[in-house]
C-alpha cells in the first residue's frame, strides 16, 4: 500500500486539535466551573463524575461494537465522526450554561448535559482512534500516524491549559460564568471545522480493515463481556489503564484548586499546564525514535501513543484501543477459520 499523505497526516492531525479542544476544557475546568462558579456542592460533583466513569466503562465497548458493524459508502468510521462532532459541539455549548436554575433542577440540568456530554464524544471519539488501522497496514506508516494527532492534541492542551483562564476573563469581561459559555462556543465551533477536515480529506483505504462481510459471525456484548472476563491479558491492560487515567485526571483536574487555595497563586495553574504540555510534546517526539531503537513494547509505546493490544481465547481474538487518557475501544472478533495456536500479521490485520 502506498504512503499516506501530508494532507491525510495532518488533517487527522486537525480532526485530533479540535476534539482535544473539547476534552481539555472540560477535563480541566468543568469540575472548577461546577464547584466555584455554579456553587455546587463537591460531593455531588464527585459522585457525578464516578457515575458517568462508570457508564463510559459500558458505553465505550458498545460503542466499538456499533462502529464494527457500520456500513455505509462514506465507510464505517467517518459518519460517526462528523455525526458524534455535530451533537458534542451542542452539548458542549449547553454544558457550560446556566439558563438561569437553582437547586435540584440546577443538579438535574448539570447531570443530565454531562452525561449527554459523555455519550456524544464517545460517538466521535472511538471511531477517531479506531480509524487508524484503516488508513494503512504498514507498520511504520501507523505509527506515524499514530502520534501526528497526538502532537496535534498536546497542543490543544497547551493552548487550553496556559490561555484558558485567561481567555474566560477576557471573553466574559470579569464575569467568569459569561467567559466560560462563549468560550466553550467558540471551541464547538472550531470542533465542528476540524472534523469537517479530518472528514473530508482522511479516507479509509485498508478495505480488509473497513468491509466487514454480512456472513461474518460477530461478536455481541455478552460474548464480548465473557470473553474479557476470562483473558487475564486483557484484564491487566485495563487496570493499567484505569491506574493511568486516575493519576492523569487528578493531576489535571485539581491543579486549579491546588494553586488556587493551597499556594495562593492562581495565576501559577497555566504556567503548571503549560509545563506538562511541553513534557507531552518531548515524549511524542522521541517516541518514533524509541520505537524505531527498541520496538513498540520496548520503547513503551502504550504511554506515548495510542495502540492495539491483543490476545486470543479461543477462536477469538479481543484487542484494546488505549490511549494516554483512558481506554477508548475494545472489539473482539471471531475466525471463520478453524482455531489455531498461532497467526500470522496478515491474517491479524485482516481480522481488524
Amino acid at each position: 500500500m502506498k504512503q499516506l499523505s501530508w494532507t491525510t497526516k495532518i488533517s487527522y492531525g486537525i480532526g485530533a486539535f479540535g476534539k482535544d479542544l473539547v476534552y481539555a476544557i472540560v477535563a480541566t475546568f468543568f469540575m472548577f466551573y461546577l464547584t466555584d462558579i455554579c456553587k455546587i456542592s463537591p460531593i455531588f460533583v464527585g459522585n457525578l463524575f464516578l457515575a458517568a466513569r462508570l457508564f463510559d466503562a459500558v458505553n465505550d465497548p458498545v460503542m466499538g461494537l456499533v462502529v464494527d458493524n457500520t456500513r455505509t459508502r462514506w465507510g464505517k468510521f467517518r459518519p460517526w465522526i462528523l455525526l458524534g462532532t455535530i451533537l458534542n459541539g451542542i452539548v458542549l455549548a449547553f454544558l457550560f450554561l446556566n439558563p438561569g436554575l437553582e437547586g435540584k433542577q440546577l443538579l438535574i440540568y448539570v447531570a443530565v448535559a454531562y452525561f449527554l456530554w459523555g455519550l456524544t464524544y464517545t460517538l466521535m471519539d472511538i471511531p477517531f482512534w479506531s480509524m487508524i488501522p484503516a488508513l494503512t497496514d504498514d507498520e511504520k506508516e501507523r505509527d506515524t500516524i499514530s502520534v501526528i494527532p497526538r502532537i496535534f492534541a498536546s497542543v490543544a492542551w497547551m493552548l487550553i491549559g496556559y490561555c484558558g483562564l485567561k481567555l474566560v476573563q477576557t471573553l466574559g469581561s470579569g464575569d467568569q460564568a459569561e467567559g466560560f459559555a462563549r468560550l466553550s462556543v467558540i471551541i464547538a465551533f472550531v470542533f465542528v471545522i476540524c472534523s469537517i477536515i479530518t472528514f473530508t480529506f482522511v479516507k479509509e483505504r485498508n478495505t480488509s480493515t473497513t468491509q466487514t462481510p454480512r456472513n461474518q459471525n460477530r461478536t455481541s456484548v455478552g460474548e464480548m463481556i465473557r470473553i474479557l472476563a476470562r483473558n487475564d491479558q486483557v484484564i491487566v491492560v485495563l487496570i493499567l489503564s484505569l491506574l493511568f487515567n486516575l493519576a492523569f485526571q487528578l493531576s489535571n483536574g485539581f491543579s486549579v484548586y491546588y494553586f488556587k487555595y493551597v499556594t495562593g497563586l492562581p495565576e501559577m495553574v497555566s504556567a503548571y499546564l503549560l509545563a506538562a504540555g511541553i513534557a507531552q510534546l518531548c515524549g511524542l517526539f522521541g517516541y518514533p525514535f524509541l520505537a524505531a531503537r527498541f520496538g513498540r513494547r520496548g520503547s513503551g509505546g502504550g504511554s506515548f501513543s495510542r495502540r492495539r493490544e491483543c490476545c486470543r481465547w479461543r477462536d477469538s481474538w479481543c484487542c484494546s484501543s488505549i490511549s494516554f487518557r483512558r481506554m477508548e475501544n475494545i472489539s473482539c472478533r471471531r475466525f471463520s477459520r478453524p482455531a489455531r495456536s498461532s497467526i500470522s500479521g496478515s491474517d491479524f490485520r485482516s481480522a481488524f
